[in-house]
């Protein structure tokens, strides 16, 4: 079931917009309504601690305690698989949420219009992202990874580490080898060390911070092209 989050502090839009999306046809989902950026943003740090993050935030600009796209890009860290949908009465923003990742900019005048293309587009991205799985084996066993999910992957003498928040994998494989198999969301930090860029909070010449708190070291030669590809990955 999809866990959509609507964050809109005019009562009478908000209304509006929520019901309307329910005329929507679309696959089974929740709804919950937020006045607040600073309401939205706590309640996520409490989903992804339950690991039970919205799956999409249609996302008003301009709130009473500060502007959207700010907290979009708290989002973005701490929930970097929640799909952003912005929704605003103005168009000087269209420029500034490109400092965010996100899906859709919509105009509140053409809402009715484009929030259905914009849901269906977040949908199929949401479903791309949860078929997308690497195959793994281990004592003769097959096992199926989640992409998303994976926060590094670290190499120990002969055997590759790959560390979901629930669990962590074995392979034999090596980093060279899994990294040809994964999208350009993932990197080398490290010779030691493949990590995932949308789990990444902050960067500094010689670590990454992850989500989950995990510190994983950046070496000298990996930093340049290290950067330049979380750069890329901004829209």
């Amino acid at each position: 079931m999809l866990k959509i989050a609507l964050c809109e502090d005019n009562k009478i839009q908000h209304n509006q917009i929520v019901s309307f999306i329910e005329t929507i046809s679309m696959p089974k989902h929740t709804l919950d309504s937020f006045y607040k950026g600073n309401d939205l943003f706590t309640n996520i740090q409490e989903a992804m601690n339950n690991k039970e993050p919205y799956d999409i935030v249609i996302m008003d600009i301009d709130l009473p305690d500060g502007n959207g796209i700010k907290f979009s890009k708290k989002i973005n860290v701490f929930s970097p698989h929640t799909i952003i949908i912005y929704m605003t009465s103005y168009e000087d923003y269209v420029s500034d949420v490109y400092d965010t990742e996100h899906l859709y900019f919509i105009l509140k005048k053409n809402y009715q219009k484009y929030l259905p293309h914009a849901l269906s587009l977040a949908y199929e991205v949401l479903n791309k992202e949860r078929r997308a799985s690497l195959k793994i084996f281990w004592n003769k066993e097959e096992y199926n990874i989640l992409v998303k999910d994976i926060l590094y992957m670290e190499r120990q003498l002969r055997k590759t580490f790959i560390v979901t928040p629930t669990q962590t994998y074995v392979t034999s494989e090596k980093l060279e080898d899994l990294l040809k198999r994964l999208g350009e969301t993932f990197a080398m930090s490290h010779r030691s060390y493949i990590i995932n860029l949308k789990m990444v909070q902050s960067i500094t010449k010689d670590s990454a911070l992850l989500v989950d708190g995990t510190s994983i070291p950046i070496s000298r030669s990996y930093y340049k092209a290290l950067k330049d590809q979380v750069n890329n990955l901004i829209p």
